[in-house]
């Protein structure tokens, strides 16, 4: 964040805008006294009513201008353009953050008046942390965070004072044998960034995945209050690869090519690779038969399924040449799930004819 430049420049206009020009070498003590109140009154006012702060440095110049005189200009637009207009909630920077360190001049000069005439001092609470942007969630595949990290803009971030606080998911804690699911966890972590930005690293830097498995909310406090809450967005991790079971089931021979009775047929299958045979030396047009071979493969999204299966009627080389009973050939993707369900494909049928049944099975892996 580019603040260096700018907030120099504001905090030497800071300085400037509340400056004590004169005072009398012999107090007139009736004047310190209203000074002093109004002093307290601007700071009072400032507490309340930061939005309003250009009227109480007003009101405040003209209530005190025999002793105190204000250089105000060009300060807001000075104030904006060198901080607010990088802060990503400038409106609600420059209502706020300019209010808070104008009450703390205020403060500084009216401890010092307090101190000569022998007044208590007086103190303001420190803020509570402001978050501007929303990133409300955090993101989770399996175990793996959709970012390396939350950034969190805003002002009054101290990231040594923030404390990072997790509720479990119960049912997740269960499981992983986390004792009392139900009760809030700290985590031992620390923001990083500065009084502009901090962030919260997540992974390997941070908090690991492993650990968000467990986790539904992320709270942030400070001063011992709720500053921003993150929710964690439990999503399956995408996954990238299945076992897929082929299941030849049977074959229905529409032609067996031997005209002369009973047919010896030969079928070969083969899926990526992968080959079994089935043979039949009595077999009839007409009907089906149980084959019952199957195939398991691993594949990758990336990786298609290869159906082949070819048939023959063989002769023995008795009148002829074994006769085909042709082939069947497909070809399954990941997009089409790899062809998941039943299927009863007919062969090409150069001479005999069958049609093939099979089922395929796909189970993913996580």
């Amino acid at each position: 964040m580019k603040l260096t430049k700018g907030l120099r420049l504001f905090y030497q206009i800071s300085i400037a805008s509340i400056l004590i020009l004169s005072t009398s070498s012999c107090f007139d003590l009736g004047k310190v006294d209203n000074t002093l109140a109004e002093f307290d009154r601007a700071i009072n006012r400032l507490e309340n009513e930061s939005a309003n702060w250009r009227q109480v440095v007003k009101d405040l110049e003209s209530s005190t201008k025999e002793t105190i005189s204000y250089e105000l200009e060009n300060f807001a637009e000075t104030t904006i353009n060198t901080a607010g207009a990088e802060m990503r909630c400038n409106a609600t920077f420059v209502n706020d953050y300019v209010g808070y360190e104008l009450q703390k001049k205020i403060l500084k000069k009216r401890n010092e008046l307090a101190q000569k005439i022998g007044a208590s001092p007086r103190t303001i609470p420190a803020p509570l942390p402001v978050i501007c942007n929303d990133p409300k969630q955090i993101i989770l595949k399996g175990n793996q965070p959709q970012t390396s990290s939350v950034e969190l803009y805003g002002y009054y971030l101290n990231p040594n004072e923030f404390q990072i606080i997790a509720e479990l998911n119960e049912q997740a804690a269960r499981k992983a044998k986390i004792e009392n699911p139900s009760s809030p966890r700290v985590i031992k972590k620390r923001l990083a960034g500065g009084q502009f930005k901090v962030s919260l690293n997540l992974g390997e830097n941070g908090i690991s995945g492993d650990l968000l498995q467990i986790i539904d909310r992320i709270i942030l406090k400070s001063q011992n209050q709720e500053i921003y809450i993150l929710h964690v967005i439990h999503t399956r991790a995408e996954r990238t690869k299945a076992k897929v079971t082929v299941n030849f089931k049977s074959v229905y021979l529409e032609d067996d090519a031997d005209p002369a009775g009973s047919a010896e047929v030969d079928f070969t299958f083969r899926v990526n690779g992968q080959t079994k045979t089935w043979r039949n030396s009595n077999a009839n047009s007409g009907r089906t038969y149980s084959v019952n071979k199957q195939f398991q493969v691993t594949l990758s999204k990336e990786e298609n399924l290869s159906i082949y299966v070819n048939g023959v009627d063989e002769d023995g080389g008795w009148m002829d040449e074994d006769d085909p009973l042709g082939q069947v050939t497909e070809t399954f993707s990941a997009s089409r799930n790899w062809g998941l369900g039943s299927h009863n494909l007919r062969s090409n049928c150069p001479d005999g004819c069958y049609y093939v049944n099979f089922d395929v099975n796909v189970d993913w892996i996580d």
